[in-house]
């Protein structure tokens, strides 16, 4: 999923079920050297060092254009992985949907994304919205641009009287302030 499993976003296990179940059958022996392409994940230069470190035998590509994914020619083109850093959050988060969004996780179009979220902005129901975020979320994963296949979610945990102070304006921030009370 693209959103955290327990997450607002998240689908529900019958309706993974399903999707997977879709996929089951896809699977193949590739015809050629497995490759992985990096998009949006800042200085990509440290992965694709890693990546050569512990898998020497895929080819491992930066994307030209780190602000969405590119269209191929054909099937046989397409790396048959894509390494990205996307960031939907466990609770409703507009500005992280919306980047999503425009990143092309979701498969729209900029005319797709531009109705889905004026239509998203316009619900004042929550649930509704929720509704309508899960329906987009379902359709990425049945007909998928790409497939995740993995989630991997961070924690951060303190002994009292420790506490952390998470950044309020930088969703990457690296740094984060540890304090007593």
């Amino acid at each position: 999923q693209f959103f955290p499993a327990f997450g607002e976003g998240a689908l529900d296990k019958e309706k993974m079920a399903v999707i997977e179940k879709q996929f089951q059958s896809a699977r193949s022996i590739p015809e050629k050297p497995l490759s992985m392409t990096l998009v949006r994940l800042g200085d990509p230069s440290k992965f694709v060092a890693a990546i050569k470190a512990a898998l020497p035998q895929i080819e491992t590509t930066v994307a030209e254009n780190s602000t969405s994914f590119q269209k191929y020619k054909s099937i046989s083109d397409m790396p048959h992985m894509v390494l990205v850093g996307p960031d939907t959050g466990f609770l409703e988060d507009i500005g992280l949907i919306s980047y999503s969004m425009n990143a092309g996780y979701f498969g729209l179009n900029a005319e797709e994304r531009k109705l889905w979220l004026k239509k998203y902005m316009d619900l004042q129901d929550k649930s509704h919205r929720l509704e309508l975020l899960r329906a987009l979320h379902e359709k990425a994963l049945s007909e998928p641009i790409i497939v995740p296949l993995l989630s991997a979610p961070y924690a951060a945990l303190a002994r009292k009287p420790w506490k952390i102070g998470l950044s309020q304006l930088y969703a990457n921030n690296q740094l984060w302030l540890i304090q007593t009370n």
